[in-house]
């Protein structure tokens, strides 16, 4: 008989972090479960932290892959090891807060949900109660659903469906959330998701990426393109960048100008298509004078 849950926490070369994810761990309710770490290839002492820790856990594990295979590969290599009922992949520089689980337990416990969301960034509201619904029906609700899931600790998948779709997810890697593919699939199915009534992970992003702001966004945009309502994807958009103020879009016009911009035209045609009318405008009119702004700005750097 398949256990009920399985967790992974994906690393590489932050040992430091590492140690502080398993010492928030230690004696957490989720101790109890199988808890392996998918270490990407580290050059570090990564292994050492996991032999300091191993007594304090009843099933602590640790995989090193042969060569790095990349962040987001690691994850799906994460969701292929899995044999429990869910998965929870983790990453290593967050923050947890285990006061209350319960309602997490009793829900996977009744096997009927396939996902469960367990947190975001600390600046996004979270429901007082738990919800228990469908994709379309918490959309409606106002709760970010696919917002939650670009962060990979945000929440429990069911790992028989996800495996199913996994050669999907590997498809997106270069979108850089290959895992946002079974949400996706979970929204156009209308299947069966519950929010929990307590945020257990904030998004803390400790350590250091190597990927721009404006990387993630294209990645955002070009992932969200793949939910087949326009509208929908207009909604996620503004959940995953709330509260964008005017001089963020006439940033992100001068961003999108600048021959390091990793954006193609398409990307930046559909960036303009998911922000509102007042802000197509601002950006338009940004976008079209960028090029005379960066160029007094870049003289201006040059002559200090």
């Amino acid at each position: 008989m398949a256990e009920i849950l399985e967790l992974f926490i994906i690393t590489y070369n932050r040992s430091t972090h590492l140690d502080s994810t398993l010492h928030q761990l230690v004696g957490c309710p989720f101790s109890r479960f199988s808890i392996t770490i998918v270490d990407n290839c580290s050059t570090d002492n990564t292994e050492d932290v996991y032999i300091a820790y191993k007594d304090n856990f009843s099933r602590l594990n640790y995989i090193k892959n042969k060569i790095n295979i990349g962040a987001d590969a690691n994850v799906l290599r994460a969701a292929e090891y899995s044999d429990s009922t869910y998965t929870w992949i983790l990453c290593d520089d967050d923050e947890y807060d285990f006061t209350y689980c319960g309602d997490i337990f009793e829900v996977l416990s009744k096997k009927e949900v396939d996902a469960v969301m367990v947190g975001w960034w600390d600046r996004v509201s979270w429901p007082k109660e738990g919800l228990l619904d469908t994709p379309k029906k918490l959309i409606e609700k106002n709760f970010a659903y696919f917002g939650v899931p670009s962060f990979v600790p945000g929440s429990i998948f069911k790992t028989k469906l996800f495996q199913e779709q996994i050669r999907i997810s590997y498809t997106n890697i270069v979108n850089l959330f290959p895992a946002m593919t079974y949400y996706i699939k979970l929204y156009e199915e209308d299947k069966l998701v519950y929010v929990c009534k307590n945020k257990v992970v904030n998004a803390a992003a400790k350590a250091d990426y190597q990927y721009t702001y404006l990387r993630v966004m294209d990645a955002t945009i070009n992932t969200f393109y793949l939910i087949n309502s326009p509208r929908i994807r207009q909604i996620s958009f503004e959940k995953t960048y709330p509260n964008l103020p005017n001089r963020r879009i006439v940033k992100h016009a001068l961003m999108m100008q600048q021959k390091s911009s990793p954006m193609s035209k398409l990307t930046i045609y559909r960036y303009v298509r998911l922000i509102n009318w007042k802000h197509k405008v601002i950006f338009v009119l940004s976008y079209v004078i960028a090029p005379l702004i960066n160029k007094f700005s870049l003289q201006n750097i040059y002559k200090k």
